[in-house]
């Protein structure tokens, strides 16, 4: 490979790959335009791209003697010019998933896949269905496919709890205590409101580090992060779950109220061990929503 950059001063450099380069085994374990593509997610190196990555585990590449002319790109570059949604999602007698994106077409399989374990997926694409409404591959050639291995081991850095009775009591009290620590008067307002509430949904993370080194956190890699301040990803997954439970709630035709005050008091007494960002979520079923509308509440002299 080669790569020529043209910088703004009119000089260039040449980028070359070598055998001071180096090389270790791909996801992609397969790739045929004719029989598809397999990825094994297992094989996957997060941060490979970024600097300061460890690649000590990997090879230094061979020079095969191999001679040939390096040519640039003749065709424009593969682009998206739509998105096909399925348009009828139904499961066969043998236990298979069959996606019906309604017509025929040359494109490229976009799947959201949600597993415990690294067994593995395969898809296949068909142009016709059989008479039992599994797939026939007969217009198109047979067999061929796409494999997906998942890893399999993702971590969870979510936790939830839930606080009834005394327990919310309790709660309510902390943040009353707190008051007097930093002077937020809405804590006041906010214990006294938690009161109304039937449960209290406690939601948080843990501290993960996951090793992308993406900078969002203000810092250029994971490992120069100062401790205390949260991974932005953990921060994420914590909004995901908590906009989850709140539109659970109104499924079920229940009133609810994100507070930052209830979570902080809940994260101070450690009733979600390890995490570092907690949110309470008061839950009500009643004719009025308890958690609007509210008056300031004084505190007491």
């Amino acid at each position: 490979m080669k790569i020529q950059i043209e910088y703004a001063d009119g000089s260039t450099q040449d980028i070359v790959t070598g055998t001071d380069w180096k090389t270790t085994e791909s996801p992609v374990t397969y790739s045929s335009i004719y029989g598809g593509e397999d990825y094994d997610a297992t094989k996957e190196q997060t941060g490979w791209m970024q600097p300061g990555f460890d690649d000590r585990t990997w090879n230094k590449a061979l020079d095969t003697g191999w001679k040939t002319r390096l040519l640039s790109q003749r065709s424009a570059p593969l682009t998206v010019r739509d998105r096909i949604p399925t348009v009828r999602l139904f499961k066969t007698r043998k236990g298979q998933w069959v996606y019906d994106l309604g017509q025929n077409f040359s494109g490229i399989i976009r799947l959201s896949l949600h597993s415990k374990d690294t067994h593995p997926v395969k898809l296949y694409p068909a142009e016709l269905l059989n008479p039992d409404s599994t797939v026939n591959q007969s217009a198109s050639g047979a067999p061929f496919w796409f494999g997906y291995t998942p890893k399999g081991k993702g971590i969870d850095v979510i936790e939830a709890a839930l606080v009834t009775g005394e327990d919310i009591k309790k709660l309510s009290e902390k943040m009353v205590a707190m008051v007097e620590e930093h002077g937020m008067k809405f804590f006041l307002r906010d214990a006294d409101n938690i009161l109304q509430a039937e449960c209290v949904i406690i939601i948080g993370t843990r501290e993960q580090a996951q090793g992308l080194n993406c900078g969002h956190c203000g810092f250029p890699t994971c490992a120069g992060r100062s401790e205390g301040v949260p991974c932005a990803l953990n921060t994420v997954d914590v909004g995901i779950a908590v906009g989850s439970a709140c539109a659970m709630a109104a499924d079920m035709r229940v009133d609810t109220r994100v507070m930052f005050s209830a979570g902080l008091a809940a994260q101070r007494m450690n009733w979600l061990k390890d995490c570092k960002a907690v949110f309470a979520i008061p839950v009500s079923a009643s004719s009025k929503n308890p958690f609007f509308d509210r008056k300031p509440k004084e505190e007491k002299k």
